[in-house]
């Protein structure tokens, strides 16, 4: 490796373990090992009783870790995380192969009582899918308003007229349904008359599976960066031959622009 530290041992979803690079042409770590748990159980309790060091916490603990008066607290430690997180359409199924479709789903979206709601105010709307952090972020891109009547109208508008002639829509979320995805159902329901199933992935192995043959028809995804740069996001989600381009969006000219830029 390259960093401060470098591979010593991997163990397929157990562990993984980084030694230090005495090699590195910076200032050596201080530490000698780092080891990850994978899927060890659950994490923080395993920090609370002292079985590991360091966890991210999980929005079930978040309230209770930003309290000051929890012991916790003193020990929380806030950064930014270099992601996102995003609604996919697949842009070649019904009803969303209808670019009406797409947009009316979108604004009958309350995006902030979600992000309220769902991740507690820590998190902010994106404008586009570089996030603050990465080179490229465009700070002055218009967010989508919450509109439910220009919603309704677009449906009106689209091929299908109404939404009584929709065909049934699946929205695919991973490991369990979380209130981002009761929300939305939610407000599609309210604000435009639809309903929308919810079908839960429970395998990684199966979503990633599915997601790069474009089987979803609509899914709530995300992505976090590799590398600090704005190809991570671009092209591995937009180009039309990148398997995590789950939206099936193709574009000779978005393709050939990904290729030149990288």
């Amino acid at each position: 490796g390259t960093g401060p530290f470098k591979l010593k041992e991997w163990k397929k979803d157990e562990l993984l373990v980084l030694e230090r690079n005495d090699d590195y042409y910076l200032e050596s770590a201080k530490l000698e090992n780092v080891v990850f748990q994978i899927f060890a159980g659950r994490p923080m309790m395993m920090y609370e009783q002292g079985e590991i060091d360091i966890t991210t916490v999980g929005l079930a603990n978040l309230e209770r870790v930003l309290d000051p008066a929890d012991p916790l607290n003193k020990e929380l430690l806030t950064i930014p995380s270099i992601g996102i997180g995003y609604l996919g359409f697949n842009v070649t199924m019904p009803p969303f192969d209808d670019p009406k479709v797409r947009r009316a789903f979108a604004l009958a979206l309350d995006m902030d009582k979600i992000l309220g709601v769902s991740l507690k105010g820590n998190a902010e709307r994106g404008s586009s899918f570089v996030p603050p952090g990465i080179p490229g972020y465009n700070d002055v891109l218009e967010l989508l308003p919450f509109d439910p009547e220009q919603a309704k109208q677009l449906i009106i508008e689209s091929e299908y007229r109404s939404a009584t002639n929709l065909p049934p829509i699946t929205l695919y979320a991973l490991y369990s349904v979380g209130p981002t995805e009761e929300a939305m159902v939610a407000m599609w329901w309210q604000n435009l008359g639809v309903e929308v199933e919810v079908q839960v992935i429970g395998e990684l192995e199966e979503w990633y599976e599915r997601s790069h043959n474009r089987e979803f028809q609509l899914f709530n995804s995300g992505w976090r960066a590799d590398y600090i740069d704005p190809q991570n996001f671009l092209e591995v989600l937009f180009h039309s031959q990148s398997d995590e381009n789950g939206f099936a969006y193709s574009n000779p000219e978005v393709d050939a622009a990904l290729e030149k830029s990288a």
